[in-house]
């Protein structure tokens, strides 16, 4: 059973830390901390989350692009996320720390992972 405490004041009131990942857990471009523990004597995991509040670090853009060949009442044998689609591109202007302008892009990558039965065996080791 896990038990979530969004009241920790910081890291070093959690004892017996398991793990712990960063997340944006408001979706404001400012990373977040989840911490597992485990109180001693129980089986218990809890979950601490941590608001960051210190915003003068580096932020993040996550972004979502989608193909838009079925974004609602797709067929059951259609699933249009979570596929990975060559080609996603996307640019964007932000402010830095002084004020400035700053433009930005950025695109999808996808690797060579597959090896054809016409491959040569010998160069096909090279992609993995």
């Amino acid at each position: 059973m896990f038990h979530i405490h969004w009241d920790q004041s910081d890291l070093g009131a959690i004892q017996n830390a398991i793990m712990a990942t960063f997340f944006d857990i408001y979706e404001d471009g400012i990373l977040d901390m989840f911490v597992l523990s485990k109180a001693e004597g129980k089986k218990d995991l809890v979950i601490h989350a941590l608001k960051n509040n210190f915003e003068a670090d580096a932020y993040f853009v996550k972004v979502m692009v989608l193909s838009g060949l079925c974004s609602n009442a797709c067929p059951e044998d259609v699933r249009p996320f979570g596929v990975n689609q060559p080609g996603p591109y996307v640019m964007y202007t932000t402010a830095d720390s002084n004020g400035y302008l700053k433009n930005a892009s950025g695109k999808h990558f996808l690797p060579f992972i597959s090896v054809h039965e016409s491959a040569d065996p010998q160069r096909s080791s090279l992609f993995f």
